[in-house]
């Protein structure tokens, strides 16, 4: 009887080959992107995780797989910048700056990572908040100080969830009489009064439990100051061009950001230090926190609001009267520029037009965002 006939098929058939557990190169997703490699340097990494990043909430930023491949898990924006920070903190601080001021703006990637230095380096971002008032950037003073303070206190709830459930077996139990905490909790606050006081109530207990809180806010305090006093010298010596924008950012007495931050009874105490004046010597707490802060207002907000209007209303007065002349004289510039830019070209001897059109490209070239930070990385 013949044997069995056995099919062996050809010679590749039985050469062993590895199985690799993804694909080389898989498909990709929506929104992803393969211009990131693990041999990038890291502040280069940070630098494209966060001008990739959208600041829409709406739009998602981790993929999940899709299709059955195994994809390496994506880097978060506040795990690139740890990488970078490691390596130079200064280039990583200054990154965090530029997504604030060039090109676009992704002012949700710029609050994050300073978020991050505040629960990691909680001094660098402190001793650095003068940047913020010479550029300018009140209002994300004040941003900062509020989400500093939210998070704060999101992490106080999840240290008592934690604290109320410290036994693995009654996990659930906990969440369950947790959670009618929180109804009671609501329940309680139930008119606009209540819950203006449970803010405040959290940020007077932030203040005086977490010291790197309250260190930032003393220091966004102190900017604050120190600018305002700056624009009251220049609003008595007459120089109106001088006063900058703290007045208008600082926030008024029961603003939305003062309820949240009480920063406003902070710049005022340090603006009319009581040892500075008799009046307020003998006053009870309540009475001279209440004295300062009018004070605040009528003495410093108001007038340097009105002086900076009448700054702004000139300045609008003549950036009208030069478009006029601009428009009027639109035809003749535009001339000019192209005979000086064409006078390059022709090779006629016309090195002052040369010289400037090559300072002006450098100029351009020195601005454009992506590739000066890229140059000095590489």
């Amino acid at each position: 009887m013949a044997p069995p006939i056995c099919l062996l098929g050809p010679p590749e058939l039985h050469l062993t080959h590895p199985t690799p557990a993804h694909e080389e190169n898989p498909p990709l997703g929506k929104y992803q992107s393969s211009s990131l490699t693990p041999t990038l340097n890291p502040c280069l990494e940070f630098f494209f995780k966060a001008i990739t990043t959208s600041s829409d909430p709406k739009r998602p930023q981790n993929h999940a797989p899709k299709y059955g491949y195994t994809y390496e898990r994506q880097k978060d924006l506040t795990e690139c910048e740890e990488e970078a920070w490691n390596q130079d903190p200064l280039t990583t601080l200054g990154l965090i700056f530029c997504f604030r001021m060039v090109g676009r703006p992704n002012k949700e990637a710029f609050y994050k990572s300073l978020l991050w230095v505040h629960k990691n380096h909680p001094l660098a971002l402190a001793l650095n908040l003068n940047v913020f008032g010479d550029l300018g950037w009140f209002k994300d003073l004040l941003e900062i100080l509020s989400r500093v303070l939210q998070d704060s206190i999101v992490k106080k709830r999840e240290e008592k969830r934690m604290k109320s459930c410290w036994n693995m077996s009654y996990w659930s139990f906990c969440d369950e009489s947790y959670e009618e905490e929180e109804k009671e909790e609501k329940e309680e606050i139930n008119t606009i009064t209540d819950v203006q006081i449970a803010r405040a109530k959290a940020a007077v207990d932030s203040y005086q439990d977490d010291p790197d809180y309250r260190f930032l806010h003393d220091r966004v305090s102190d900017v604050f100051v120190e600018m305002l006093a700056s624009d009251l010298r220049s609003l008595k010596s007459d120089e109106i061009e001088k006063i900058s924008y703290a007045s208008k950012f600082c926030p008024s007495i029961d603003s939305s950001y003062d309820r949240a931050t009480l920063i406003c009874e902070n710049i005022a105490k340090r603006m009319f230090p009581r040892d500075d004046y008799e009046e307020y010597i003998d006053l009870e707490e309540a009475h001279y926190a209440y004295r300062v802060r009018d004070r605040l207002r009528k003495q410093v907000l108001v007038p340097l609001r009105k002086a900076l209007s009448l700054k702004c209303s000139l300045a609008a007065k003549q950036n009208k009267k030069s478009l006029s002349l601009f428009k009027n004289r639109k035809v003749l510039i535009a001339l000019e520029d192209y005979r000086n830019i064409a006078g390059c070209h022709d090779g006629g001897g016309n090195n002052e037009s040369k010289l400037k059109f090559k300072s002006h490209m450098n100029i351009v070239q020195k601005l454009a965002p992506k590739k000066a930070i890229i140059d000095v990385f590489w």
